[in-house]
């Protein structure tokens, strides 16, 4: 799908617009069931919550923001998602290089509360598409993986998206309605 966004970014002129309409003359390009490859959970790798917190920005203060990385988390769901602030979050998902366009068309306005392998509870940002889903699968205490782009690190965590999740770490995961975040970058 980037290679769709980085197409409409370099028509130029009066050309962009009849360009643009003849776009929707092909639907699979434009659905986003069709962003249509499966979702590639080799992409992300195992890392370590708690590995990942003590990472603090430079100063102390705001946030730092990486180049983004692609993660996965085995962790303890400890309370569902409830809506969040996440100002920082869109701010930093342009800064690391989210099409704007993805940014606009992904809602993100939920956290999930989650307990590391340690024990420490961290908070961490969910597609909303993934928020009802994530409620009827996996009940408070229950274990599961994560699949998230790691967008920034802050002095309270990791500022994580969750773009995926499976209720059975280490089984095959069920696919739901999130959207790679890592795979929408600018080229």
């Amino acid at each position: 799908m980037s290679g769709m966004f980085g197409f409409l970014r370099i028509l130029r002129g009066v050309g962009r617009l009849s360009a643009a309409a003849s776009l929707l003359l092909i639907p699979p390009l434009l659905t986003r069931a069709g962003a249509a490859e499966a979702f590639d959970y080799a992409r992300y790798q195992a890392a370590d919550l708690d590995a990942l917190a003590r990472r603090k920005p430079p100063l102390g203060l705001g946030v730092d923001v990486p180049a983004m990385q692609s993660v996965r988390l085995d962790v303890t769901l400890a309370s569902p998602a409830t809506s969040c602030p996440t100002k920082v979050l869109k701010w930093a998902m342009r800064t690391s290089g989210i099409a704007k366009d993805a940014i606009q068309s992904t809602p993100i306005g939920h956290c999930i509360k989650v307990i590391s392998a340690k024990g420490r509870s961290y908070s961490i940002f969910i597609q909303d598409a993934l928020a009802d889903s994530l409620a009827k699968e996996v009940p408070p205490a229950g274990k599961l993986t994560l699949y998230g782009s790691l967008v920034y690190f802050a002095q309270r965590g990791p500022g994580i998206v969750v773009n995926e999740f499976s209720a059975q770490p280490a089984t095959t995961p069920q696919p739901h309605s999130g959207i790679d975040l890592t795979a929408t970058r600018k080229k």
